[in-house]
């Protein structure tokens, strides 16, 4: 039954022209981040991909060929201010981004995802809707990384081989 929701997302976005992936990870997060970006660059070949990582390690994704532009949120060692949530959402709805793709999952980057703009949003705005109406059966953000991670790769076609040219 999943399935044709993700051909359906994959559809409703083959067109889009600025995606963004969000992962607030610490650098471990980033380096498995690089396999789900390409698999995003093949879904979204003409799209301008932008990847918002924590500061401290955008300049390790600053280094990725098929990343065009890489945001970085402050996280470590203090987490963001108020007034830097907001200037970061500012500037993300000031994008437009026309599809935006969460494989972290914390609270932070759900409400991030969840207050974009995007017109299309993966993963991250559902999870904060259940948790803070009280709602039970929670899933562990291991597990909505693993699942994101594994749609990444099916919107991408990468059930085949991997081919980093």
């Amino acid at each position: 039954m999943t399935a044709p929701v993700q051909n359906n997302f994959l559809e409703r976005t083959r067109h889009a022209k600025k995606v963004m992936v969000l992962d607030l990870g610490f650098l471990g997060d980033t380096v498995h981040l690089l396999p789900a970006l390409w698999m995003v660059r093949q879904a979204y070949p003409r799209a301008e991909l932008h990847v918002g990582v924590a500061a401290h390690v955008a300049a390790f994704i600053e280094c990725v060929p098929w990343a065009d532009r890489v945001w970085g949120y402050p996280r470590f060692p203090k987490h963001a201010s108020l007034k830097e949530n907001l200037d970061f959402v500012r500037r993300m709805r000031r994008e437009r981004f026309d599809v935006l793709i969460n494989l972290n999952g914390s609270d932070r980057s759900s409400w991030l995802t969840f207050f974009s703009g995007a017109r299309e949003r993966l993963g991250g705005h559902r999870r904060v809707a259940i948790r803070f109406s009280g709602g039970t059966g929670l899933l562990k953000p291991s597990h909505i990384r693993f699942r994101l991670n594994r749609f990444t790769c099916r919107i991408a076609g990468a059930w085949k081989k991997l081919d980093f040219r």
